[in-house]
């Protein structure tokens, strides 16, 4: 687990950075409470260990800014004070625990790890999956009642896999939780400890678990046939379900916007100053409202930032500068997630209609499929050759393309792959679902041509409403705001053409030294640099925009034609979050920035 450590005893911290890394912690460490405040700001922690008498800003004071901010990490306190009074101030400041100096190592790693649990309540003690049994108490992994020998890092992979089910952890992810910040590995070192966990865990019998996402990272396989395996009603029922779930939704919506629009009221008051106690309670109550209603709906994320709305105006939340900001970033965060909303069971909602063309010569085993799709709500087109699919593009239409790539040949033309290469450059925001052999090479094929998702027989219905749904996080992006600074203006337009139609905003910018005023104009959400460019590289530009409070988490990725190890520690060591090399084909380089910007969402 990710651990902030602040304290100023150097013998204390040496004694618990040793201890907690026997215990299988991650641990960066601040000196001071202003450091700890720009390290909390920059990462995300699964806990914090406090000493109350930090330099610059103490631990109480620190723990009341975190609160403050909204932000649940859990903390523990430790000092060398006894007194009862500094008790109730650090539980009053939002400290979870307390704990005085000395104190007994294996009492203090009991605590977090009660802490680790209070702070995600609906992880077991033991994570299990697939017969696998991760201990955390005991670090003990087994399978069938057999022990399974696991490096560190290897067990730190493993956890961090099945505590987060249905996350994908890109490699500078999986390096940001399991690798000290005193430490920089490059991504090859990650791929090396996942290599050596699938073995172990191969040689031990366990079904395969962690599957590569090309072009994003690792995530835990889902469990067959995921929605049966938590319900036994019929899918059929499901479906009819969502769409009265959906139907009720639009009933709502106006009601719903509403309640919001109380919510921007007061936040335009913070910002001014102007906040009455009667326009507060008042969208207090609205957020209320609107956690309850958003979670009957299955929308968890609204239904989250309406309760840190909540929060904020219940704990009387001030103009002061950083909460009114903090208010309106939630705000415009509820925003886009309810202008995108779609009520119902995550794993399988999507918006009803859909429209839907499907390109395919085989009705035997299409026919059962998109009868199914039509009685789940969607809008069907079939057809079977290029000219008419073309034809229907042109006057339908649609959001979903399918395609059968098992049934292309040459001889017959391929028409399926040149729909596919047509679509990524004419109409890259047409979610395309490809049906092709289950190998590596066709799939990164059709992923370098542009395709979204690759399907494999046999098809279903559910396997079509839940890549559409998960396709739909993309459509968080729309709006978001990327600066791109290259000297090649070639680039610089064929980066426009290939996100502009994501309703992505540009700003590219081919002189370096037009930088600032551009970077404080535009405000960006996702700065991409060059390595190299004439009188100010991308790397300085990079240590330019972390050494700025303002800047420092912007989200950086790199574009350079040079892919060397060197090249690419300097980017990384410099605060890049991604590195790509230009040499990659176009739609798979809009699809890695497309895919940056939703990361950054989540996280």
């Amino acid at each position: 687990m990710r651990t902030l450590l602040a304290d100023d005893d150097e013998v204390v911290v040496q004694a618990l950075t040793g201890a907690l890394t026997q215990y299988g912690y991650v641990v960066d460490v601040a000196r001071d409470g202003e450091t700890a405040w720009n390290l909390l700001e920059m990462t995300s922690y699964d806990l914090v260990i406090l000493d109350v008498k930090l330099p610059k800003l103490d631990g109480i004071s620190l723990c009341r800014r975190l609160r403050a901010r909204a932000n649940p990490v859990p903390v523990l306190l430790l000092t060398a004070q006894d007194s009862s009074t500094d008790k109730v101030l650090g539980l009053d400041a939002g400290a979870d625990d307390y704990v005085i100096k000395p104190f007994d190592f294996a009492e203090l790693a009991a605590r977090l790890r009660a802490l680790a649990r209070r702070g995600n309540k609906a992880l077991p003690p033991v994570l299990t999956r697939a017969g696998l049994d991760l201990d955390p108490n005991t670090r003990e992994v087994t399978h069938a009642g057999r022990a399974i020998a696991l490096t560190p890092k290897e067990y730190g992979l493993l956890e961090l896999f099945l505590r987060n089910t249905r996350r994908v952890f890109s490699r500078s992810n999986i390096l940001d939780h399991l690798w000290s910040l005193e430490e920089l590995p490059d991504e090859d070192t990650v791929k090396a400890h996942v290599k050596g966990l699938r073995q172990k865990l191969k040689a031990a019998g366990v079904p395969e678990l962690i599957e590569t996402v090309y072009g994003m990272g690792y995530r835990l396989k889902a469990l067959a046939s995921p929605a049966q395996a938590v319900s036994n009603v019929p899918e059929e029922t499901q479906h009819r379900v969502l769409a009265s779930l959906a139907a009720v939704w639009e009933r709502n919506r106006q009601r719903i916007k509403e309640r919001v629009g109380v919510l921007d009221d007061a936040s335009r008051a913070l910002l001014e100053k102007t906040l009455s106690d009667e326009l507060r309670l008042r969208a207090e109550g609205e957020a209320h409202k609107l956690a309850g209603s958003l979670g009957t709906f299955g929308l968890a994320e609204g239904s989250r930032t309406a309760r840190e709305l909540e929060h904020l105006l219940h704990s009387h939340v001030h103009s002061r500068d950083q909460q009114a900001l903090h208010f309106a970033e939630l705000l415009v965060a509820l925003h886009r997630e309810l202008e995108y909303a779609s009520p119902g069971d995550s794993a399988t909602q999507c918006h009803f209609p859909q429209r839907l063309l499907a390109l395919h010569s085989r009705p035997d085993v299409f026919g059962p499929l998109l009868s199914e799709l039509s009685r789940c709500g969607f809008e069907i087109e079939p057809v079977a050759d290029l000219q008419t699919a073309r034809d229907v593009l042109a006057r339908w239409s649609p959001d979903v393309v399918l395609l059968d790539f098992v049934a292309a040949a040459p001889t017959t033309g391929r028409p399926a792959h040149a729909l596919l290469v047509e679509l990524a450059t004419q109409a890259p925001q047409v979610t395309t679902l490809v049906v092709s052999h289950d190998n590596f090479e066709e799939r990164l094929e059709i992923t370098r041509l542009g395709g979204h998702v690759c399907l494999h027989e046999p098809l279903s219905a559910d396997q079509v409403l839940r890549s559409v749904y998960r396709l739909r996080s993309r459509a968080r992006a729309v709006g978001a705001k990327v600066m791109v600074v290259d000297d090649n203006p070639e680039l610089l337009a064929l980066l426009r053409t290939l996100l502009e139609p994501w309703g992505l905003e540009l700003a590219t910018l081919a002189d370096p030294l037009q930088f600032w005023p551009t970077l404080e104009t535009f405000e960006p959400q996702l700065l991409v640099l060059d390595v190299e460019m004439p009188s100010l590289g991308g790397i300085d530009l990079c240590r330019v925009v972390r050494s700025d409070p303002r800047w420092h988490a912007l989200p950086v990725l790199f574009l350079s034609a040079h892919t060397d190890t060197e090249t690419m520690h300097r980017a990384f060591a410099s605060g890049a979050d991604d590195f790509i090399s230009k040499t990659i084909a176009g739609p798979e380089l809009a699809s890695r920035i497309l895919n940056r910007l939703d990361r950054c969402q989540v996280d």
